[in-house]
């Protein structure tokens, strides 16, 4: 796997929040209903939707009554890039292939006689 394109790329990329609270599935229903946060990963980490700081995410959480025991920036490591470069990859090549098949479905539709009555 390589990752094609220029280095800033690389950077630009969501900004992962590691987030302790007492339930996180609650708390990322919560984050989501609230258009707060674009995804979530590892049952312990949010990405920020562009333009939220943290302070807005553990105001919301605090007002729902849910206890917010960490919240930090989450580092990415080479493995989270690499895996995230794959996940992204494997997405690609089923929708590359989700296209191939809405093109032969699409082909044998029109070769089918037409029937008049």
């Amino acid at each position: 796997m390589v990752f094609e394109g220029p280095l800033s790329a690389t950077k630009q990329r969501d900004t992962w929040i590691r987030l302790k609270v007492g339930d996180f599935a609650a708390a990322v229903t919560e984050l989501r209903q609230a258009q707060l946060i674009t995804g979530d990963r590892d049952g312990q980490c949010v990405a920020l939707k562009e333009g939220i700081g943290t302070d807005q995410l553990v105001r919301l959480l605090v007002e729902r009554g849910m206890p917010v025991y960490e919240i930090a920036r989450a580092e990415e490591t080479l493995e989270s890039f690499y895996l995230s470069l794959m996940n992204n990859q494997r997405k690609l090549k089923r929708l590359i292939q989700l296209a191939k098949l809405t093109i032969i479905a699409f082909q044998r539709f029109n070769d089918l006689p037409v029937q008049r009555s």
